[in-house]
């Protein structure tokens, strides 16, 4: 059998479509993902080694953009490849990209197609943007042979659109394909981080927050920052960025002597998850949250807004805690009681931990492969 994969970047098809890509593989069929190099890959694809099990990939930017005639050409490129390599299943990732390759390849040709949603935009806007990214995920769900999706918040709102009202799917708990642990046993991830700490020169007593993510409003980094550095600006604390650089980065001024530390973009962040006792993304939407699952999976107690998608996972003074969307009161009070309170943070680091086991990616990425493959044999 042949599989196509759509996705809109490198980075997104290693982390979140090569895992269940290299389980079609291992089952010997054909598999292709048609992806695109961004600044995580300055060369063409030098990070080729990640691409296993004969898994073939094909440079083609399907990436929504302002160059209309840069993009159709794309999808020009894109429906020809589909024709060449003739696949029995097109499976097509995130949404807004993922609309107009869903209507093409339906309009063009008789594939079977999956459309696989990585969270739901519309619930992040209002008024007429709501509206039209609203419709273009109905025509998404509707367009599509089968519809997958990571969390049970964003397959309710993926069936209030569909036209059945109840086929959309997930793999329960949830996720694209999972996430890789860092061990099944918590004592060996509390020595991990002791390690980790050890190796990078922190403190054991220092306490340390950790953002992972792009610098974008609507991910909550501003209202983190704020509130970080109007509160938290004290020895013996510091802010992990990771993803923030350039403009933010420690070239800046603004930033001169503070406890903030820009890190960059990292490819693999365990060891940052590893030496933090708290994650804060206090994101404004999101369709789960993957950062969540692997900072409870290394033992560090993930902080989330209270919206739909991460408190799927993060249930507030269990398994993590849960602020007041852009309240940035909430955020700080959140920030300081893990901080402070040592056994709240130990209770909810261990039970995020043994939540977190159920995200195992060995587990869930041949689930995923197995239900995808499902389509043609129904």
């Amino acid at each position: 059998m042949k599989i196509f994969h759509i996705t809109p970047d490198y980075n997104f098809a290693i982390k979140f479509v090569l895992p269940v890509a290299s389980e079609h593989a291992r089952d010997n069929h054909q598999v292709k993902i048609c992806t695109h190099r961004n600044e995580y890959s300055s060369t063409k694809f030098e990070a080729n080694s990640y691409f296993e099990n004969e898994v073939e990939i094909f440079d083609c930017n399907v990436k929504v953009r302002r160059d209309l005639i840069s993009y159709l050409y794309s999808i020009f490129l894109l429906l020809k490849e589909v024709r060449l390599f003739s696949p029995d299943i097109v499976v097509s990732h995130t949404s807004i990209d993922s609309f107009f390759p869903i209507i093409f390849i339906r309009f063009f040709s008789k594939k079977r197609i999956v459309y696989f949603n990585h969270g739901v935009p519309f619930l992040g806007y209002s008024s007429w943007m709501r509206f039209l990214l609203r419709v273009a995920e109905s025509l998404n769900v509707r367009s599509a042979h089968q519809v997958f999706t990571i969390s049970a918040a964003m397959k309710k709102h993926l069936n209030s659109v569909a036209s059945d009202g109840d086929s959309v799917k997930m793999i329960s708990p949830g996720s694209a394909c999972g996430i890789p642990l860092v061990s099944r046993e918590y004592s060996e991830v509390i020595l991990k981080r002791q390690e980790a700490r050890q190796f990078l020169g922190i403190p054991q007593d220092e306490k340390v927050v950790i953002y992972v993510g792009r610098p974008v409003f609507r991910k909550g980094f501003f209202d983190l920052l704020n509130v970080w550095r109007k509160f938290f600006n004290e020895e013996r604390t510091r802010l992990l960025l990771v993803g923030p650089s350039g403009e933010f980065g420690e070239n800046n001024n603004e930033f001169n002597g503070s406890n903030i530390y820009f890190l960059g973009y990292q490819a693999d962040p365990t060891i940052f998850y590893l030496v933090a006792d708290v994650l804060c993304i206090p994101s404004h939407h999101e369709g789960l949250g993957y950062c969540y699952l692997e900072a409870a999976a290394a033992g560090c107690v993930p902080i989330c807004s209270d919206i739909e998608g991460p408190t799927d996972f993060v249930k507030n003074r269990f398994s993590g805690l849960t602020c007041k969307i852009k309240d940035a009161k909430s955020i700080r009070d959140c920030i300081g009681e893990l901080l402070y309170d040592r056994d709240l943070r130990e209770r909810l680091a261990f039970n995020a931990f043994q939540s977190a086991i159920a995200y195992d990616q060995e587990v869930i990425a041949p689930k995923v492969s197995a239900a995808i493959l499902d389509i043609e044999r129904r």
